[in-house]
Order: C-alpha cells, then structure tokens, then sequence
C-alpha cells in the first residue's frame, strides 16, 4: 500500500526554476533571485507593478484582520470603544477593497486571464473580476471609500449632519469613557454628525460588512491563486513542495 505521508519540505534552498527559489525556515516562502528575470518572466511592466499593488493590498487587509482580532481578544467587548474600532477596521477594509477593485481592473486590461491554465486559477480570477464589479459600481462601497475610509469626513457632509441635528433639537454625546482620558474614551459626535449628513443607518453598515467580510477572507487566496498559477506557466515547479504559503486573513 502506497504512502500516504507527505513529502517534509526541503530544509535547504532549492531551485524551482526561471529564478525563483523555495526559501527554507520557519517563515519559509518564495524568493525570485532576480528582479530583473521576475521582470522578464511577466514580460508586462503594467501587470507586475499592479499585482504588486495588489498584494500590498492583501498585506494591508491581513495586518487590519489581524488589528480586529487584538480588539476582539484585548478590549472589554461591552465597551463603546470595541465597536467603534470594529467599524474603523471595517471601514479602512472597505477602503482597501475599493482600491483593490482599480488594481483588478489594470490586471484584467493586461489581459492576465488569458495567461492562466488551471480551472482553480481561472475561477479565482473571476472572483476577483465579481468583487471589483461590486466595489466599483455600488454607491455604498464607493461611499466607504471617498467619504468614510480615508477621509475625516468633509466639510458639505458634516455641515449636513449639523442642520440635521439643530432641526432635531437633538442631545449630541460629546465624549464617554470609563476609564478616564485613556484608552477606552471616546468622543462620538463627528461620526453622529457625518453619519447624519450621509444619511448612514445601523442597517448600512451591516450591508457594507455583508461585502467586506467575505471578500477581505477570500482576497488574498484568490491573488494568490492566480500569481502561483502564472509562474507556473511561466516554467517554475511548484510541485515538488507538499504545500505552499497560503494566504489567510491574520
């Protein structure tokens, strides 16, 4: 009867091929030798500076994950504080994802699909052609971008929010804490006032999570996916190793 056991990885550097090389140790990975042959390899500068782009994302949304798992592990979770850093997080998510939705774009005019062989990569692919579709033309995800992700909210907007609010001759939170000035403060009405001028509800943000959770948690893989698949064609083995780096939130 055949071994099932895996192949251990080579502990030493090995030669995959077209300049890349395994790279041993406990962070183990990929390492092209050369920028120049990686460079020749993809032989489309506009494609290798967006899939750098890209992947800059994919680091970006990991490091954000990983943010809100500490806020979910570390602060008191009946704190006012916790949800307003989950939604930060949430909201610098979606800004990157929007980001991303443009990389796409200069991917897909690169005519990349047409590179890719294995089914596994031409569906990620399409994956990431659905998820810039949806970034790129829904008015909610444009909205986390340009009025909400990198921005402190402009003055048209809060203005808004302010006449709201004087029209209600509503009460305005100016600050809450339970710990003093420190780490569990919060001042509360500039987002009260931008979310009023933006016309935002409770109901808004859980439809912009409803996007940004399943795509932050596939992105990486499916970038992945593809770039592996592209070196692939490209003459670089891959199969010799039991497995790869894969890429997962966090």
């Amino acid at each position: 009867m055949a071994s099932t056991k895996k192949p251990r990885r080579p502990r030493t550097a090995k030669d995959l091929g077209s300049g890349i090389f395994y790279v041993p140790g406990t962070w183990w990975g990929l390492e092209a030798r050369s920028a120049r042959s990686l460079r020749l390899l993809l032989d489309n500068d506009r494609l290798f500076i967006a899939l750098a782009q890209a992947f800059i994302a994919a680091d970006r949304l990991a490091a954000l994950h990983s943010f809100m798992e500490w806020n979910d592990r570390y602060r008191n979770r009946r704190a006012p504080t916790n949800a307003d850093n989950l939604i930060t997080i949430l909201l610098f998510m979606g800004g990157v994802l929007y980001e991303a939705a443009a990389v796409i774009k200069i991917m897909s005019a690169a005519r990349l699909r047409d590179r890719l062989k294995s089914t596994r990569a031409l569906a990620s692919f399409d994956a990431l052609e659905d998820l810039r579709k949806r970034w790129r033309n829904d008015p909610m995800l444009s909205m986390c971008r340009n009025k909400l992700a990198f921005h402190l909210g402009d003055h048209e907007a809060l203005g808004k929010g302010l006449e709201a609010w004087c029209a209600l001759d509503a009460r305005l939170l100016l600050t809450q804490t339970d710990t003093g000035l420190g780490k569990d403060t919060r001042h509360p009405f500039g987002m009260t006032l931008l979310n009023a001028g933006l016309g935002l509800k409770v109901r808004d943000y859980r439809r912009l999570a409803e996007h940004v959770v399943p795509d932050y948690s596939t992105f990486a893989e499916h970038l992945q996916t593809v770039l592996f698949d592209l070196l692939k064609g490209a003459g670089v083995s891959l199969s010799d190793l039991d497995s790869l780096p894969r890429a997962k939130p966090g």
